[in-house]
């Protein structure tokens, strides 16, 4: 190969990848033949990680589309919504800076250059694996790397850790041994070198969708892996809700933000690419209706507006209902380019038939053990004896899931030897849906309380079930704390709470008397937890901020226990602030009169506490009354706790400030 051959080899590839060729082919006869083997090794990689991630299909979308024609830049927050208070307290002597209350939205491909280990956070259908698979295709892609806000150019690797987590490889291995495959055994010299001079980016996918009892023997070879390659970006990413500050040391935690106005024109006009009219009509609803707005904070449910918008113009408001439909809309889907019905080969196989086969599916990897991706084995299983109750040969199985994950994009197939649904939350829905229909909603309740991962199963559950009495009453019974005098019992029973709270704001179908009941008992715990901390020296006061509430004020040092202690009761707070339910604030403002009669309210700063911790979730629907109780309650206090506390309450109150707050979506 003549010299100029071998230059223009070597102009293949960016800085940091020519930088390692001498090195990790030192024992190369020719260099050359390194030159050759790095080539190879590099593209073929690269080309099939591309081929991997550079197509969406968004829910629902009639064919996938360009990763970057959908792509809008991730705007992220450093400042994780569901703990916002508890690495920022403020001791009685309050600053003038810790009023501050924006939260502020950076770029996330900036965030990523910067940082080495980054937790990418966010809710259900929040845009978590979309961000990692731009991130993926733009370190893979010059002209994609161009334009995003990266600047050091890395070798990409993309990891769904689902499929990893079912592997009893360790991470390098799991990385290499596909690569070396494909070329030969100098393909682990030059990861080794890649990773050990941090020229790699691993991005590392979905950790909540890995089984609990996996995770800690993951979450161990990611440590191992990052303890080995220190200088190695890596990246992951999680449902908030699943993540634990603690599970992997020294990672920066960022949120993905909900979809901006930009975001969701952006979406909405690919969705109708070729009807400008109907995307424009969906704007102008989604413009003008807060109800609907709601629904495009994530790019899940904006896919489920816009799947039903295309066939139905009357929106449901209600989250349960617009999984109900669009399940519906999905198995009946239309091909839009030759206007004819995608009819099954299998008679007996009704769409009706296929949401039986959805639940029966979600209830099994759902009630005995909780797992959102399936093993290719079980699932034909499954399907197999569906199929005998169809009157269909069992060998018919694996044609039958094919056909379904070609037409309809509710199960898929994630890998040669897995199987899953495309969202978590049409499991969640259809699990729910199968405990409802077989009349055991109580009894598998009962069952996985504790484990938090099914507490939007619950929700789902109490939303159709035709009289949720019952579970309302159990919900009370469990969430009590009557009795309690210490934080840990308090923590896990202030989920309770929220999640009985979620369950009114869910369920059409409770009686009057059981929700009045539910209401009446969320307020008086308000009390109970007010006893419980003050009991303990502990008076946290809720503070309206822009991006929520937070508990800024206590007496004594922080201490693990009431960290832990206070997470649930922000979260509860902020629960009952963005989604508001009738009857409560009208229970929790009558219940105001009665602080000052309860025989444990006798500090001060107890009392103060629990008026704001029962007014403060209230701004977003009794904005005029909030007002005027807290300013009747602060005009003589100036230069107290509770004076500065609240101040910073009023000045974010949407009558007070002029700005309004966004009405939560129940299920």
């Amino acid at each position: 190969m003549e010299t100029e051959e071998v230059s223009n080899i070597q102009s293949l590839f960016d800085g940091p990848i020519t930088q390692s060729i001498n090195s990790v082919f030192e024992g190369l006869n020719a260099s050359v033949e390194s030159l050759d083997l790095l080539k190879k090794y590099y593209s073929a990689h690269i080309q099939s990680l591309k081929a991997d991630v550079q197509h969406i299909k968004l829910l629902g979308m009639p064919s996938p589309a360009q990763l970057v024609d959908i792509y809008n830049p991730a705007r992220v927050s450093t400042t994780i919504r569901r703990r916002l208070f508890t690495d920022e307290w403020i001791t009685a002597g309050l600053s003038a800076n810790a009023s501050s209350n924006g939260t502020k939205l950076i770029s996330g491909d900036s965030y990523v250059e910067d940082k080495s280990k980054i937790a990418i956070l966010g809710g259900p259908g929040a845009g978590k694996t979309t961000f990692l698979r731009f991130l993926a295709l733009a370190y893979a892609d010059k002209d994609i790397f161009a334009k995003a806000q990266l600047k050091t150019p890395l070798v990409p690797f993309f990891i769904p850790l689902p499929l990893f987590s079912k592997s009893t490889k360790n991470l390098f291995e799991y990385l290499s041994d596909p690569i070396e495959a494909k070329t030969n055994k100098y393909a682990k010299a030059f990861l080794t070198r890649v990773l050990t001079k941090g020229l790699a980016v691993v991005l590392l996918d979905s950790l909540d969708e890995v089984p609990i009892a996996d995770r800690v023997a993951l979450l161990q070879k990611i440590k191992d892996f990052c303890s080995k390659y220190p200088e190695t970006k890596v990246v992951i990413s999680c449902r908030t809700a699943d993540y634990q500050a603690d599970m992997l040391d020294a990672f920066h935690e960022i949120e993905i933000a909900k979809l901006d106005k930009a975001s969701v024109q952006k979406i909405v006009k690919a969705w109708f690419a070729s009807e400008t009219d109907k995307a424009k009509n969906l704007l102008s609803i989604i413009e003008n209706d807060p109800g609907i707005s709601a629904l495009t904070e994530t790019p899940l449910l904006l896919s489920l507006l816009c799947i039903q918008f295309r066939h139905d113009l009357a929106l449901p408001k209600r989250k349960v209902e617009l999984f109900n439909r669009c399940s519906q809309t999905l198995l009946r889907e239309w091909d839009t380019t030759r206007n004819f019905r995608r009819d099954s080969s299998y008679q007996s196989l009704t769409d009706q038939a296929k949401e039986r086969l959805f639940e029966e599916i979600a209830y099994h990897f759902s009630v005995d053990a909780l797992t959102f991706i399936f093993p290719k084995a079980k699932t034909v299983e499954l399907v197999s004896d569906f199929c005998v109750r169809l009157t269909l040969p069992p060998d018919d199985a694996v044609g039958m899931l094919s056909e379904i994950d070609s037409h309809h994009g509710i199960l898929e197939q994630f890998s040669q030897d897995h199987y899953g649904f495309s969202h978590t939350s049409f499991q969640e829905f259809f699990a729910a849906r199968a405990i409802v229909n077989r009349g055991c909603g109580l009894k598998v309740i009962q069952k996985n309380l504790d484990n938090p991962d099914w507490n939007s199963i619950v929700e789902f559950i109490v939303a159709q079930q035709h009289d949720a009495d019952e579970i309302i009453d159990f919900l009370i019974t469990k969430s009590s704390l009557k009795g309690l005098t210490n934080y840990p019992p308090m923590a896990k029973r202030t989920d309770w709470l929220r999640l009985l709270y979620r369950c009114l704001a869910t369920g059409p179908y409770i009686s009057f008397q059981t929700r009045q009941a539910a209401i009446n008992h969320l307020v008086q715990s308000q009390f109970e937890i007010a006893r419980i901390y003050g009991q303990g020296g502990v008076f946290p006061m809720s503070q309206l901020l822009a991006d929520g509430i937070r508990h800024p004020y206590y007496y004594q040092t922080k201490r693990p226990s009431l960290s832990t202690a206070l997470l649930p009761f922000k979260k509860l707070s902020n629960e009952i602030l963005r989604t508001p339910i009738p009857g409560y604030p009208e229970a929790a403002i009558k219940s105001i009169e009665t602080i000052e009669s309860q025989p444990w309210a006798t500090e001060s700063l107890l009392r103060d506490a629990l008026f704001l911790n029962l007014l403060t979730p209230l701004a977003s629907t009794k904005s005029t009354e909030l007002t005027a109780l807290i300013k009747k309650k602060i005009e003589n206090v100036p230069n107290t706790p509770i004076h500065r506390v609240a101040s910073v309450t009023l000045g974010n109150i949407p009558i007070f400030s002029g700005e309004s707050k966004t009405k939560g979506l129940s299920q």
